[in-house]
């Protein structure tokens, strides 16, 4: 999935998470600011590893940059009212290759809820 199949309500939770004024997410391989060291303003501070949804429950995998580099999961839902509910978010070292893997890297701790309070 690129940023682009994300649907627009999709979007809009994804940037109230992150606190961003508008939605900023490069698609997996683009450049992003990696680091806080010289940054392109141009670019955004996160990138897709990859997201996907079931039902109205959407998660969002991606890379953070900046000072502590990570890599973050978030889960949430849009209603067909488009209503957001903030479900889960967990922040971690590494990426995950595929959902399989993401799945136990979660169940074993890999991404804590506890390290970060922005995503």
């Amino acid at each position: 999935m690129k940023t682009e199949d994300m649907p627009a309500s999709v979007k809009q939770v994804f940037t109230k998470i992150t606190g961003e004024p508008a939605f900023a997410l490069a698609n997996p391989g683009r450049k992003f600011r990696l680091t806080d060291v010289n940054p392109d303003p141009t670019l955004p501070r996160r990138r897709l590893v990859f997201a996907g949804t079931r039902g109205d429950e959407w998660f969002v995998h991606y890379e953070l940059g900046g000072f502590a580099h990570s890599y973050c999961v978030v889960l949430f839902s849009v209603d067909s009212k488009n209503s957001p509910q903030f479900l889960w978010g967990g922040s971690g070292s590494h990426a995950a290759k595929n959902m399989d893997e993401l799945r136990k890297m979660i169940a074993h701790g890999e991404f804590a809820d506890d390290k970060q309070n922005y995503w």
